[in-house]
């Protein structure tokens, strides 16, 4: 009895020490090249080329790159914080612009003749 269940276990083990043949490459060919030392299974790659290359225009590659982007809330705040702080700025500027011009109108005024 022992040697029967010593050649069973032989058997698992043999059959758990193989690891399943797997075809991870579907729908290529492939061939077994045996020289002295090894064994290599190689994929052949195609000779036609691709009838169908994916070829798109320049303002479609930055849309899809912009769609791809991934906005965060934190993302979305600081964007808005950015926008308000450039309208401020603009404010701003266009304010002190307006009082200069209010200044030259004034002094236009101080010096202009009197008409009778």
């Amino acid at each position: 009895m022992k040697d029967k269940n010593s050649c069973e276990m032989s058997e698992k083990a043999k059959s758990n020490s193989k690891p399943p043949a797997r075809n991870n490459v579907i729908g290529k060919e492939k061939i077994r090249l045996v020289t002295q030392d090894l064994i290599r299974d190689l994929i052949v790659p195609k000779t036609e080329p691709n009838l169908y290359p994916a070829v798109m225009e320049k303002s479609d590659l930055k849309r899809l790159h912009n769609q791809a982007k991934v906005i965060t809330t934190k993302d979305r705040l600081d964007m808005l914080e950015q926008a308000e702080a450039l309208k401020n700025q603009e404010m701003k500027e266009s304010m002190a612009r307006k009082a200069e011009i209010k200044k030259y109108e004034k002094q236009r005024e101080k010096g202009a003749k009197l008409t009778e």
